[in-house]
């Protein structure tokens, strides 16, 4: 939790000079500004909206390759 809110930290202040730095004028920072508020309001809208509609998130399933897939022509001597 802790790295969590240093991490939200180190962004918010970040996020600070890039705003300050287009209200200065700079059009690289609005894009940037215009940019990254657009991705945190469709990622967290779409978190949100998951959480509301109940869907959870269902745990990774890691299964081997089938055998068959791994002995092909001249994948003999590979091992």
């Amino acid at each position: 939790m802790t790295w969590r809110l240093v991490g939200l930290a180190i962004g918010a202040v970040l996020y600070f000079f890039v705003f300050l730095a287009a209200i200065h004028g700079s059009t690289t920072a609005a894009g940037v500004l215009v940019t990254v508020t657009a991705l945190v309001l469709l990622v967290g809208g779409g978190n949100w909206l998951q959480h509301w509609l109940g869907i959870r998130r269902r745990p990774p399933q890691f299964a081997e390759p089938p055998r068959h897939l791994d002995e092909g022509p001249g994948r003999e001597g590979e091992r």
